[in-house]
C-alpha cells in the first residue's frame, strides 16, 4: 500500500481546513482508502472536531517519544469516550483514524526542549524533524495521512512541510484569506529546499457564494495564480456556504456521519456528493505521473511575489 502524506493549511484561521480535512478523509474513506488525520494545530480544531477528550495522549506524546505511533491512534473500535458526553462514544467516518492534540503543543517548543532533557536521544534531534520518525512507522498502513496544520509558519507546520510528499491549500473567497494563501506558497518553495518532493497538491476554495462577483474574482485569481505556477492547480470542486456543514459539525460529526431532518436532504447529499468529487480528483492528482519541473519554484516564486 502506497502512503500518501498530505500537508493541509494556510497562513489564516477560520479558512475551513480542519473541516477539508474532515470531510476529504471522510468522502475517501467511503471509497474504501484508510485514512489517518494528525492534528498538529494548537487551537485543536481537528481533536475538538470530534470531542476528543483534550487529556487524550496523542500529537505531543507521539512526537516526544512518550508513546508509540500506534499508542496515540483514536480509532472507532478503541471506543473512546467524548470529551463532553461521557458515555457516548465518539463516532468517526468509516475507514478514518484521528491523532487528536493536547494543550501542550501549545508550546511545543519549550515542551520539547524539557523532553529532550530526559532522552539522550532526543537532545540530538531538531523539532521540525520529528514527524519523520513516526510517520515511516505507519508507511504502508494508511493509503492517505492528512497533517493538519497551524494557520502560522511554526514549528509543527514546518515539520509538516518536512515530512509531507503533498499539500493542500485551504483557502475562502476573500482577500485575507487569499493572501494568507500566497504565503503558505512561498514557505512551500523555502520548504523545498530541504524537502524537494514537496508539490502542491491543488487549493481548495471553500464557503463560495457564486452570486457575488467580488468571491468569483477571488477563486478565478487563485486559480490563475496556481496555473501559472505550473503543475496541479486549483480543484474544480469548489465548496459553497452551507449550514450543514456547520450543524454536523456541531455534533461533532462528519456530514457523512449527519443524519438530517428531511428538509436537510437534498443540501445534506449536495455537499457530500462535492467532497466525493473532490475525493476522486485527490485520488487522480496523487496516482498521476505528473513530474516537477527544474523552473517550478522559479515560476511559483515570480507568482507569489507578484
Amino acid at each position: 500500500m502506497k502512503t500518501h502524506i498530505i500537508g493541509i493549511g494556510n497562513q489564516k484561521g477560520g479558512v475551513c481546513k480542519t473541516t477539508n480535512a474532515i470531510h476529504l478523509a471522510a468522502a475517501l474513506g467511503e471509497r474504501g482508502r484508510k485514512c489517518l488525520v494528525v492534528d498538529l494545530d494548537s487551537n485543536l480544531g481537528l481533536t475538538l472536531s470530534f470531542d476528543i477528550p483534550l487529556t487524550t495522549v496523542g500529537t505531543f506524546h507521539m512526537l516526544t517519544r512518550q508513546e508509540a505511533v500506534e499508542d496515540v491512534i483514536v480509532t472507532s473500535e478503541s471506543q473512546q469516550e467524548r470529551a463532553s458526553r461521557p458515555g457516548e462514544m465518539i463516532t468517526l467516518p468509516k475507514n478514518v483514524h484521528v491523532i487528536p492534540a493536547s494543550r501542550r503543543i501549545e508550546n511545543f517548543e519549550k515542551e520539547f526542549a524539557s523532553a529532550a532533557e530526559e532522552d539522550g536521544e532526543l537532545k540530538f534531534i531538531s523539532p521540525i524533524d520529528t514527524l519523520g520518525r513516526p510517520l515511516a512507522e505507519l508507511s504502508g498502513k494508511y493509503d492517505f495521512i492528512f497533517l493538519d496544520t497551524a494557520p502560522n509558519a511554526g514549528t509543527l507546520t514546518i515539520a509538516a512541510y518536512k515530512a509531507a510528499e503533498w499539500f493542500i491549500l485551504s483557502s475562502t473567497a476573500e482577500k485575507l484569506s487569499v493572501d494568507a494563501l500566497r504565503r503558505s506558497m512561498r514557505d512551500i518553495i523555502a520548504a523545498k529546499n530541504v524537502n524537494p518532493s514537496l508539490r502542491v497538491l491543488g487549493a481548495i476554495m471553500s464557503q463560495v457564494d457564486g452570486r457575488r462577483k467580488l468571491q468569483r474574482t477571488y477563486v478565478a485569481k487563485v486559480g490563475k495564480d496556481l496555473e501559472a505556477a505550473g503543475g496541479f492547480g486549483l480543484f474544480e470542486t469548489v465548496v459553497p456556504s452551507r449550514a450543514v456543514i456547520g450543524k454536523a459539525s456541531t455534533l461533532c460529526l462528519s456530514l457523512f456521519d449527519y443524519d438530517p431532518p428531511s428538509s436537510e436532504v437534498s443540501t445534506t447529499n449536495e455537499v457530500r456528493d462535492l467532497y466525493r468529487n473532490l475525493a476522486r480528483e485527490v485520488e487522480e492528482r496523487v496516482d498521476s505521473k505528473v513530474t516537477t519541473s527544474e523552473d517550478e519554484a522559479n515560476v511559483v516564486e515570480q507568482v507569489v511575489n507578484g
